[in-house]
């Protein structure tokens, strides 16, 4: 496995530039987002999300664009409310999970600036698919065994704090939503968005 950076720096440039290019390559990668690891790969592509599932029999449960029309660069499909949300509100810290009335959707993210997976984003990487590996802050070498094969390359910065930033995470359902966890952006933004 290949270890792409040289320390804990957030705004490496130089660092966030190999991601995207593994990214673009279908590599599978263990990045720091949000204070925690996670898996990575490109978010729109099933080769990739194959090559996930060999390493660790899981599946993308997340999509990260840099802005909204990267989801549509990448064909796919936000709800009417969904789009509404993300043009008044993101890139900000907030996870919306888009239901459709079958129960099937996506979960996606615009990350705010400042963050080093925003910055692999901004690099060019396109629509990034992405699988939380841990709950709480661990460092990388406490996950390998958990792991069938190696994923491709790591950024390792070493144990990871928790990041103070909580994002909002909400529900969307038709014209509704709920909030499944408080954090950053208040409801009162989301509900103005969506008005």
């Amino acid at each position: 496995m290949k270890v792409l950076n040289s320390g804990k720096n957030l705004n490496d440039r130089h660092t966030a530039s190999l991601v995207a290019t593994a990214i673009a390559e279908k590599n599978v990668l263990i990045v720091p987002v949000d204070g925690i690891y996670c898996l990575i790969c490109k978010g729109n592509d099933e080769t990739a999300a194959k090559r996930m599932y060999d390493i660790k029999r899981v599946r993308p449960v997340q999509l990260l664009a840099s802005e909204l029309d990267d989801f549509d660069r990448a064909n796919i499909k936000l709800s009417r409310n969904a789009r509404k949300i993300a043009s008044a509100i993101c890139p900000a810290p907030l996870t919306v999970v888009d239901k459709e009335e079958d129960g099937t959707g996506i979960v996606f993210k615009i990350p705010d600036e400042g963050s080093f997976i925003r910055l692999v984003l901004d690099c060019g990487s396109g629509v990034i698919g992405l699988y939380p590996l841990a709950k709480t802050p661990t460092d990388v070498k406490s996950l390998l065994p958990s792991f069938l094969r190696e994923p491709d390359a790591v950024v390792d910065f070493g144990f990871l704090e928790r990041e103070p930033k909580v994002s909002t995470v909400i529900e969307l359902s038709g014209k509704s939503f709920k909030v499944l966890r408080p954090g950053v952006v208040p409801e009162s933004k989301i509900r103005e968005a969506i008005k």
